[in-house]
């Protein structure tokens, strides 16, 4: 599961590559899928013995997921079948298991040797929150109606929640020279970084890592996230709303305007609006004003319109409806949702990502201070 999440490594250079399996007593009709999701790769084989083999060239490094299906009916869901997630390197790579994917060993270079190793460092926390979870569902009502064991276990549980941070910087302080250390850092920083702290860390990694693609990638996500932080000035930008009038931030200037990124499939946006509903109720007679930013596609417009009337909101809502090729989104460096700007008078950006009671808080603090 944190392989798939890491980014795939972009290295020039053209390689061979062997993949060996032998994964129990299999023979047909199942199969071996090899799979490369970033570049729609798929091949199979059949399986002998146990025994299966995939040869190629790479021109990168990438991200391989391997599917065994014991019928040999294909890779996908609902096709019963197991899978696993790896890196295929230049060279030889070896998967071997007495009897399933679940209890295989991967034999091969760095990138995968990094990988068990991070695996390895997470393995206490799975198996601490495996036991928690087993301690909570089969609880009885009457305690989980307890407040008492309902605010114990919260505690415990919030606790144990911090850990994969403190397990991503270990690691990162551990091996400065490895690539896992960015992807490590990047997990650890999120969708929407702390940028004095994240600096800090990724200044600490090696000049190779720092200075590779996918380095130079990340560093460009963090000058990002450093032109949108607060106290700059909000990069502007014009979409067209929904009856394809265009709309620009700076129409917005002279007042406070939350910039809002989500969209019609995003459950926890939608969530959210309520609480921006009634931040924009109680305070749009003082100047508050929203600017809803929905990163659905052009095949989803009906879906981003009718959200809006169910959310039964009135602000003013646009999209050039490319997704997450939305301009506005890769502008403020949106790679996930819900995320929104608050924006003074000015121009400048005030705070990010504020939610809940704190978006509440901040604008009983702005408009008291207003009156003031």
């Amino acid at each position: 599961m944190l392989l798939v999440l890491c980014p795939l490594l972009v290295l020039a250079q053209t390689n061979n590559y062997v993949l060996t399996g032998k994964v129990g007593k299999l023979s047909a009709p199942a199969k071996a899928y090899l799979i490369f999701p970033a570049v729609n790769h798929v091949d199979s084989v059949v399986i002998k013995n146990g025994v299966f083999e995939f040869k190629g060239k790479l021109q990168n490094y990438y991200v391989a997921r391997l599917v065994i299906n014991e019928k040999g009916s294909g890779y996908k869901r609902p096709a019963k079948v197991s899978y696993m997630s790896f890196y295929i390197e230049p060279g030889t790579t070896k998967i071997t298991s007495p009897d399933s994917l679940s209890n295989a060993k991967v034999t091969a270079g760095k990138l995968n040797a990094d990988n068990e190793l991070l695996k390895a460092d997470f393995l206490p926390y799975q198996k601490r929150m495996s036991s928690l979870m087993d301690e909570f569902f089969p609880a009885p009502k009457e305690k989980k109606d307890s407040k008492e064991w309902n605010d114990e276990y919260t505690r415990r549980y919030n606790a144990l929640h911090r850990m994969p941070d403190t397990i991503y910087l270990s690691f990162v302080a551990a091996h400065p020279n490895s690539l896992f250390s960015l992807f490590a850092l990047e997990q650890y920083a999120g969708p929407a970084p702390d940028l004095a702290k994240v600096e800090t860390i990724f200044n600490t990694l090696s000049e190779q890592v720092r200075t590779g693609k996918d380095g130079r990638q990340y560093a460009g996500k963090l000058a990002v996230t450093k032109r949108t932080n607060a106290g700059v000035l909000a990069p502007d930008f014009t979409e067209p709303d929904t009856a394809g009038k265009p709309v620009s931030l700076h129409d917005y200037k002279g007042k406070n305007v939350l910039v809002d990124f989500w969209a019609s499939w995003c459950a926890s946006c939608r969530a959210e609006n309520p609480n921006v509903l009634k931040a924009y109720n109680k305070y749009k007679a003082k100047g508050f004003n929203v600017l809803g930013v929905s990163m659905d596609e052009a095949e989803a417009k009906d879906k981003w319109i009718k959200a809006i009337r169910a959310n039964k909101v009135t602000w003013t809502q646009v999209s050039d409806l490319k997704g997450w090729e939305n301009v506005a989104g890769k502008l403020y460096g949106i790679e996930a949702i819900l995320q929104n700007f608050l924006i003074s008078p000015d121009g400048k950006i005030v705070a990010r990502n504020i939610r809940g009671e704190e978006l509440q808080k901040k604008l009983a603090e702005i408009f008291s201070a207003a009156v003031n």
